[in-house]
């Protein structure tokens, strides 16, 4: 279909060249044959006003067609953001036409085109994604349309649509997708797995009558002598409990994955973290960091707490320094003095990485129940699976299987000093984040 229409676009785009050219010639043949210059002379005036018709057609109605961009009012990173071209044709004749979109120059789409048949008064809609891979401000420009004139000879270009700059805030157009998993406490799609509801850390809610499938731990023997019933107490998961994402925004979280940072798909999952843990009724903060503090919200479960932490993590951004773990130690026990469940995202490459800020880890461990979350290289593990081929391949081969096994010395060794982690690759961070806050909500141990 694109070749038809390419080969329909130089045809046209030919045609007024090659109508010249044979005219010309016609013209040349009555010099040696004089009997044909008053037919060459009233074919030429012909051709002439053929093209003035096409012509006069073409630019005689100003509002000859419309075109309008349809875009949210922000974008969403990382995901695909639907954005639509309204297109009506007001003129009483059928036309065909180009429509080209000026995208954000972040995309780098130079042939983003479509090849439309308009009819009169019949509106069509383009559809097309945009996927941003970086948080910040797209700017959006003209929709211009060239649109081909009745015979074909000419085409004009219009101009339509409003420029706009749209905003990339982080993810949240799957929201719904995790909030529903968090209802129904399904882990179904792509590796999740189901988890058990209720804990051992509850609260007392009412007491009900017996129905198939209850514990017979929670009988209430002195509701069952009132009512003559076979009671029970039925309890739900303790609420308001401080909850915080540390935002490592160090040089380390620069590595990029699928065009995107470490840091952006950090952002994301505390995004819908943040969804979650207010879902559950439970304080939500955070903290970014480096080698100083960068951002702080305190842990709250108001309404407004979302709209609070989507504005907070819009702007952050690496700035290329050693994080300072003495610092976050530091600046915890100012700002945290309630026991809380602290969900720390940063990246260790190597064991020797965080031999040097284990004794930090583990100071802020003692004081409340932290998960160090850290990323997969999918790229180092493809490579140490590969078959080697010869000497270089064969080296490149150990060194991946080293640290490939460094990131699982990582696993143990925080384990073993009573630190929980989680190695998760960037595209699963967001779900095996929510899962590792579900289950440390069930054990109750925050």
């Amino acid at each position: 279909m694109k070749r038809f229409f390419w080969f329909l676009s130089l045809f046209i785009a030919t045609r007024f060249l090659v109508g010249m050219i044979a005219l010309s010639v016609l013209f040349c043949v009555s010099f040696f044959y004089p009997a044909f210059f008053l037919f060459c002379q009233l074919l030429g005036w012909t051709w002439m006003l053929l093209l003035a018709i096409d012509l006069f057609r073409l630019y005689s109605k100003s509002d000859l067609l419309t075109a309008e961009r349809i875009a949210p009012e922000r974008l969403s990173n990382g995901d695909d953001n639907a954005i639509k071209i309204i297109l009506n044709n007001s003129s009483k004749v059928a036309a065909h036409c180009r429509i080209f979109d000026e995208t954000p120059a972040q995309f780098q789409l130079r042939n983003l085109s479509w090849n439309r048949f308009l009819t009169p008064n019949e509106p069509i809609e383009i559809g097309y994604f945009l996927k941003p891979v970086a948080r910040g401000i797209y700017s959006f420009g003209h929709v211009n349309v060239l649109i081909q004139s009745p015979w074909g000879f000419f085409e004009r270009k219009i101009v339509s649509g409003t420029p706009i700059d749209l905003p990339c805030y982080p993810s949240f157009l799957h929201l719904g997708k995790y909030e529903l998993l968090v209802k129904g406490h399904v882990r179904g799609a792509k590796g999740t797995k189901r988890v058990r509801h209720a804990g051992q850390t509850l609260e007392f809610e009412q007491i009900k009558e017996y129905v198939l499938g209850d514990d017979y731990r929670m009988v209430n023997w002195k509701a069952t002598a009132k009512r003559n019933k076979l009671m029970m107490n039925q309890y739900q998961d303790e609420r308001a409990r401080p909850v915080y994402m540390l935002l490592d925004m160090g040089r380390v979280m620069q590595l990029p994955f699928g065009g995107m940072t470490l840091l952006d798909y950090a952002i994301n999952a505390t995004l819908a973290l943040t969804q979650t843990v207010l879902s559950k009724q439970d304080k939500v903060g955070m903290l970014g960091f480096s080698n100083r503090q960068l951002a702080w919200i305190e842990a709250e479960n108001k309404s407004t707490q979302m709209r609070r932490m989507m504005n907070q993590l819009y702007p952050l951004q690496t700035d290329f320094k050693e994080s300072d773990y003495n610092h976050l130690y530091a600046r915890l026990l100012f700002l945290i003095p309630q026991r809380s469940f602290l969900m720390l995202f940063t990246n260790f490459e190597t064991w020797q990485a965080l031999e040097r800020q284990l004794p930090y880890l583990q100071a802020i461990a003692k004081r409340h129940l932290l998960m160090v979350v850290f990323f997969e290289n999918t790229e180092i593990v493809d490579l140490s699976n590969e078959k080697p081929t010869g000497l270089n391949s064969s080296i490149q081969q150990v060194l991946a299987e080293n640290m490939v096994s460094d990131k699982r010395l990582i696993i143990r060794k925080l384990r073993q000093y009573g630190i929980r982690a989680m190695l998760t690759t960037p595209e699963k961070l967001t779900i095996n984040a929510i899962n590792a806050y579900l289950d440390t909500k069930s054990e109750g141990v925050v």
